[in-house]
């Protein structure tokens, strides 16, 4: 998640003064360049996962107004926003695949 928030940073900023809307075009595809470059280590290598992670945060960071909130540390941070989102999607799908072997058993 370290990359899309480097991309929303730079989006929002546009340090380059690319006009319109290829400036946050090109800013995501020079970070997702480094995000496949980066899947040769084990840990990353689920390129796709690595991709849908990039694109939720990207999008929902671009789709917002607060997408300028990428360095502030509060709810406002579409990069945190996600983070927790994630997790706590994944907390959930822990708890109903456990429920459910619970319930199985029961059956």
């Amino acid at each position: 998640m370290f990359l899309p928030g480097i991309a929303l940073l730079l989006a929002t900023t546009n340090p380059l003064s690319i006009p319109g809307a290829a400036g946050p075009a090109i800013y995501i595809a020079v970070t997702v360049f480094f995000l496949v470059i980066v899947a040769r280590f084990e840990l990353l290598s689920v390129v796709p996962a690595n991709v849908y992670g990039y694109a939720a945060t990207a999008a929902f960071g671009l789709q917002t107004a607060n997408a300028g909130g990428a360095l502030t540390m509060n709810m406002t941070n579409p990069v945190l926003i996600v983070i927790l989102s994630t997790i706590l999607g994944a907390v959930f799908g822990l708890l109903s695949a456990k429920l459910a072997a619970a319930i199985e058993k029961k059956a």
